[in-house]
């Protein structure tokens, strides 16, 4: 997870981003008008667990129903995923997050428990030298 002041500007909008490392996807990003709290980015984790629903305006070929997904056997499961977009729904075993409060905060770590997801924290950012993979976030 991530988020960026937009600008430069500390009290500007924000962006924040949650990124299925394995598949490459990015699974959720939320464009907000002040910086996240700890409720924000629970709510960003709540929204990789739920199905996007499909918009006005949006193309057929994005239904869940028209992807390769096993769209039959998923809306016996839940129906919501009946008019749903072909999002996977993602349920991470490791959350890795910058060094933020908010992600230290006891209402985070408690959204990371009710998941079953292990809070794993980047490793300090360092200065980048020739062959190093410094600045990456450790596993």
């Amino acid at each position: 997870m991530a988020r960026l002041p937009l600008f430069g500007d500390e009290n500007g909008p924000h962006i924040a981003a949650a990124a299925d490392v394995a598949t490459r996807m990015i699974c959720v990003v939320v464009l907000g008008p002040m910086s996240m709290t700890a409720v924000d980015a629970s709510l960003l984790l709540a929204r990789m667990l739920a199905p996007e629903p499909m918009r006005p305006g949006w193309a057929e070929a994005l239904r869940m129903s028209a992807s390769m997904l096993p769209h039959r056997s998923l809306v016996d499961i839940d129906a919501r995923l009946e008019q749903a977009a072909a999002k996977p729904v993602i349920v991470p075993d490791t959350i890795t997050v910058d060094r933020g409060t908010i992600y230290e905060s006891e209402t985070f770590r408690r959204a990371c428990e009710r998941l079953e997801s292990r809070c794993s924290r980047c490793g300090r950012a360092r200065r980048r030298t020739r062959g190093s993979s410094s600045g990456r976030c450790s596993r």
